[in-house]
Formats: structure tokens, sequence, C-alpha cells
């Protein structure tokens, strides 16, 4: 994935997940805007939104979107944690049907650890609470490692679906987790 900093509090994204179990490439286009910083309020508040492009190798590509609120709060100089509200009208499961309902609501948690001023323990989860649920919350906990312009994340997670769309639906299992890393390249000027 890649981020720019437009502006001190707005940014854009983009990111490709391509697909190993499923017939299709994701693509999220994406802007984030911090409505309020803790430095000058009590929390960190921010909005964002998504456009997602399903790139389908034998049939028709197909598209939707999301959006997300997420409030975070750093304690005791060391822990930072969020908890947000999310939508995306088409979420992504490698047991969905298409007799399923697309949409899925849920609710973001996060909660980083940072061990040094370059590598954080972090923990995640995503539970769908409305629209289509894949039966279980979807979680992750590993590293993550800065550095100039770059952030690394090395983790073990119980779903392959870790944009938008898959943490919307959650996952098809709770155990038998799977290891991932996600690579993000920051532009800041």
């Amino acid at each position: 994935s890649v981020r720019y900093g437009l502006m001190d509090k707005l940014d854009i994204g983009f990111s490709r997940l391509n697909g190993t179990i499923e017939d299709f490439d994701t693509y999220n286009f994406d802007t984030k805007y911090g409505l309020f910083s803790e430095k000058n309020f009590y929390t960190d508040l921010l909005v964002s939104a998504v456009y997602t492009w399903f790139n389908h190798e034998n049939a028709q590509d197909t598209n939707a979107f999301g959006t997300q609120v997420i409030s975070g709060k750093t304690v005791a100089e060391k822990f930072y944690f969020t908890l947000g509200l999310g939508f995306h009208s088409n979420s992504s499961s490698s047991v969905k049907i298409a007799s399923d309902k697309n949409y899925s609501f849920f609710l973001p948690a996060t909660l980083k650890f940072n061990l040094m001023q370059w590598m954080a323990l972090i923990g995640e989860c995503s539970i769908p609470f409305a629209g289509y649920s894949a039966n279980n919350p979807s979680w992750a906990t590993g590293f993550k490692f800065l550095t100039f312009g770059h952030s690394f994340s090395l983790l073990i997670s119980n779903t392959q679906y870790i944009s938008i769309d898959g943490e919307a639906a959650g996952s098809d299992r709770w155990g038998k987790p799977i290891l991932a890393f996600s690579l993000t390249r920051e532009f800041i000027f």
C-alpha cells in the first residue's frame, strides 16, 4: 500500500491485495481526515472513506464503498488504542456465497504498545454486527517496524482478508492462524 499526506490532517492511500483463494484482486482507494487530535482535544477522531474495486479474472469487475469513524487515545505514553464504527457495501470472505447479504457493519478496535521508537507490538480485531458476517471476529497480532518512509508489519491472523472489505466480514475461523505481512510506503513532504 501507499499513503500520501496531502495536508496535516488529510491523506490519501492506495492498496492492492491479490487473490490467492479467490479469483479476484482487491484495489482500495481511500482518504482519511482527522477531525480532532488528542493534542488539542481529549481524543483523536478521524473519518475515512474508501472505494473498492474487485478485479475479477473470469467475470465482470465489481466495486463497492466503505466508511469508518475511529476514535483513538494514548494511555501512559506507551499504549494507543482505537475503537470505531465501520461499514462496507460489499464485504469479502472465503465462505461468502451469492445469496448472502453484500454489506457489513462492524466494530474495529486496535491496541498498540510502543516497545521502542521504531517498533511496536500491535493487536487488532473487527467484529461484524449487522449484515453479512463470516461467524467470527477477525483478529491479528504481531510486530510493526517503522523505518524512514516505510512501515512493515509481521502478523499472525485468522484471516487473509486484511483490507476493509475483509475486516468488515470477520473470519470463517477462530483458530488456524496464518502468517501475514503488510508493507506501507509513506510519503511525507
